[in-house]
């Protein structure tokens, strides 16, 4: 767990991860630190179609209070989004930043729920401090860090939640939205992997050794903003859930509240098609009692299969490549 911690203003926090990285998180759109966050995540994100504006993260940020917040949690329960910014130890050197939310699913009474719902909007390694294996430290960090700052922000939450488990480490569910390098446009691929100086599929490959799992859904980003696209080149994937399946009520309840708050700044997900269409999908599934399934990224030999010029030129998606995949290694 992190060992030093302490409140600041503007709804600031401060704590010191377990290997010794600072981080510094804010929950107010008004803190200095979401300028600090922002700056470096605009140098680190370059595609706009997955780019969130500075206004973008304060209208998200200001969904954290008052009215806004106590609306919001009446209908979906304790949230919380941050910002934040990475230091490593020692130096103190500013290197890289993160922007998830948080949600309570201590209530639902659904089998398979998690203490904690977070959605990893951002992370991301500042050009001078990578391949330093900074990013798979942060990573092994990231859920002690979730819970300690929920524990912080939303202690009644945090503590009714708890109430529903008598584990000592109850189960805290990472989604994460990742670029699928099958539908991923030729333009936008070199892009990214040119300003990342990561390539897409070896991303893919880094995420399939912190164990995410790909679910097995059409997920599509709806639009960021009015003046921007819905998103249907992404894959999505949870860290944190034991087995092969998912029940479709879990990732219903978590992405109607993803979409509400971070993604569409406080609007019903009805309201937006691409929102509303997935949740109606999820909500058949749960009615037919049907499962959903996490694909293992562990079987695809990344050497040799997934490669810009094998399988993938003639796959429809990173999913059906998966799920070629695993019906060959069953065989």
């Amino acid at each position: 767990m992190p060992n030093s911690k302490t409140a600041r203003p503007y709804q600031d926090f401060y704590l010191i991860s377990k290997s010794g990285f600072a981080v510094t998180a804010t929950a107010s759109p008004a803190s200095p630190v979401l300028r600090e966050f922002y700056d470096a995540y605009d140098l680190a994100f370059t595609l706009t179609g997955e780019k969130e504006e500075f206004a973008g993260f304060v209208d998200c940020l200001t969904l954290n209070q008052g009215e806004n917040y106590a609306g919001l949690a009446a209908r979906f329960g304790g949230f919380r989004e941050y910002a934040a910014t990475i230091r490593a130890p020692v130096t103190g050197e500013l290197i890289g930043g993160m922007n998830f939310i948080v949600f309570s699913m201590g209530g639902l009474k659904i089998p398979q729920a998690p203490y904690l719902s977070v959605n990893l909007n951002y992370i991301f390694i500042n050009g001078q401090a990578r391949r330093r294996g900074y990013f798979r430290i942060i990573m092994g960090d990231f859920a002690p860090v979730v819970t300690e700052l929920f524990a912080a922000s939303n202690p009644a939450d945090a503590e009714a939640a708890l109430q529903r488990y008598s584990m000592p480490n109850p189960p805290v569910y990472i989604y994460i939205e990742l670029n699928d390098p099958v539908r991923m446009p030729k333009e936008d691929y070199d892009t990214d992997t040119k300003n990342s100086g990561l390539d897409q599929i070896s991303r893919i490959g880094i995420w399939a050794s912190l164990g995410a799992k790909i679910i097995d859904f059409p997920y599509v980003q709806p639009p960021l903003s009015p003046n921007q696209e819905a998103d249907p080149n992404l894959v999505y994937a949870v860290l944190g859930v034991e087995g092969g399946r998912l029940y479709p009520s879990i990732l219903k309840a978590h992405l109607e509240r993803f979409f509400a708050i971070s993604v569409l700044k406080g609007r019903c997900p009805d309201s937006d098609p691409y929102a509303a269409a997935q949740l109606s999908a999820l909500s058949k599934l749960s009615r037919n009692f049907e499962s959903i399934s996490l694909l293992d990224l562990k079987n695809l030999d990344f050497r040799k299969t997934l490669t810009r010029t094998g399988d993938v030129r003639t796959a429809v998606s990173l999913r059906e490549l998966l799920n070629k995949t695993s019906l060959a290694h069953k065989g």
